[in-house]
């Protein structure tokens, strides 16, 4: 797709089930992210893609950008003056933050097409920055399953505008010693869809992650959410992935 590197794609090892597209953030990458992420275990020793031998793992790496706050180029989904606030600058936010959904967009209906239309097989997730672009193309697309790790919301003021899909499941979680992206974002982030939007949401906070998803009791918060949120609507899959986990 133009101008955003082709996805770091790691297929399944058992046939194949669900798709899982997962967004890293500022300064990452798609291998990167993968890299990092599938180092973690749960309290079965295991990594994600362990637990889920069916699934196939696409790493989108965002586009090479020039950061306002930095000064340098840097791999990021959209340019963000302040973590602290969000909304200190947020023109600079918008043509980027366009371009990114739109390409999020993208990659799910490929993927929604290769299970046969059936979305509820497509899991859309991100680490902060990414968290926040995935959040924006969830919320404006059709019904996935979601989750967002340490991560805020852009432009919360006009998420019912936007929003024209109501029934994802969404996963959060945060942690409170969080020094990159600020606790109380992650509260807004909240706040905004489970009340404004009234969609069914699970958010678990942790005390001592930092920026990163807490081990090993956030993945396996993370696995307890898509076996009731996401497999459990298909019964023929359910067992096998409960047994998994």
């Amino acid at each position: 797709m133009s101008g955003f590197p082709s996805p770091h794609v790691i297929p399944p090892s058992s046939p194949y089930t669900y798709t899982i597209i997962l967004l890293h953030g500022r300064g990452s990458n798609g291998p990167e992210f993968a890299e990092d992420l599938l180092e973690a275990h749960t309290s079965k020793g295991l990594n994600l893609q362990e637990h889920l031998p069916g699934w196939k793992w696409v790493f989108p790496t965002s586009q090479t950008r020039l950061s306002t706050i930095f000064q340098q180029e840097m791999d990021e989904w959209f340019d963000v003056y302040s973590l602290t606030d969000p909304s200190l600058r947020q023109e600079l936010q918008t043509e980027s933050l366009r371009q990114s959904v739109g390409f999020v967009r993208r990659l799910v209906e490929e993927e929604i097409n290769v299970v046969d239309g059936d979305s509820g097989r497509v899991v859309l997730g991100g680490i902060s920055q990414g968290c926040a672009t995935a959040i924006r193309a969830m919320l404006s697309g059709p019904k996935l399953g979601a989750f967002g790790l340490c991560g805020w919301i852009p432009f919360p003021g006009d998420a019912q505008d936007i929003c024209s899909n109501r029934d994802t499941p969404v996963f959060l979680s945060h942690a409170k010693n969080d020094g990159v992206v600020d606790f109380e974002l992650g509260l807004q982030l909240r706040n905004t869809i489970q009340q404004q939007l009234a969609m069914n949401i699970t958010r678990k906070e942790y005390n001592d992650a930092g920026h990163w998803i807490k081990e090993p009791e956030g993945l396996d918060d993370l696995l307890d959410f898509l076996a009731v949120a996401v497999v459990s609507v298909c019964s023929r899959d359910s067992r096998n992935f409960r047994a998994a986990v």
